[in-house]
Order: C-alpha cells, then structure tokens, then sequence
C-alpha cells in the first residue's frame, strides 16, 4: 500500500535506495505478520 503511494518519491531515488526501501518494508510487513500470528 506505501509502495504505490509513494511510488512518485521512490522512483526519484537511486536504485540502491529503492531496493533497501522495499526491503525494509517488506522486513517490517514480516515481522508485523509474525507479532500477529503469534498473539492469535
């Protein structure tokens, strides 16, 4: 969802700082999804 709206703003980075944009927020969507699966 962040990734498309932000999208115009990712893709005036460099691609470097693109690659650790989405690795960071799919880091942070796993981890978010573990904490959920573990309390339920």
């Amino acid at each position: 969802m962040l990734a498309i709206v932000n999208a115009p703003n990712l893709l005036s980075l460099q691609q470097d700082d693109f690659c650790a944009v989405i690795a960071r927020a799919v880091q942070a969507a796993t981890t978010r999804s573990r904490e959920l699966g573990e309390h339920s």
